[in-house]
């Protein structure tokens, strides 16, 4: 069910509703009360698809790392400074 909401948030948050849309959402924004406009993603499942293989991407990456620990993130900080 696509979310409603009234062109007074539309105008503040439309990036947000924008970046929403390309990812499947479908915003529905009223004014006075009724449905004026529908903002919907170009290709949102193509969109979503590239997303989700990014992600699984990442995830791969992560699994393979060795885990950080805290003295090697503040010596990483630290590199470099005198």
């Amino acid at each position: 069910m696509p979310e409603t909401i009234d062109l007074a948030r539309a105008e503040r948050c439309f990036e947000d509703f924008v970046t929403r849309a390309e990812f499947g959402e479908e915003i529905v924004i009223l004014r006075d009360g009724a449905p004026v406009a529908r903002l919907v993603g170009v290709d949102p499942e193509g969109r979503r698809a590239a997303f989700e293989q990014t992600l699984e991407q990442v995830r791969t990456v992560r699994a393979r790392a060795k885990p950080v620990t805290i003295e090697e993130i503040i010596a990483w900080k630290n590199e470099g400074r005198r």
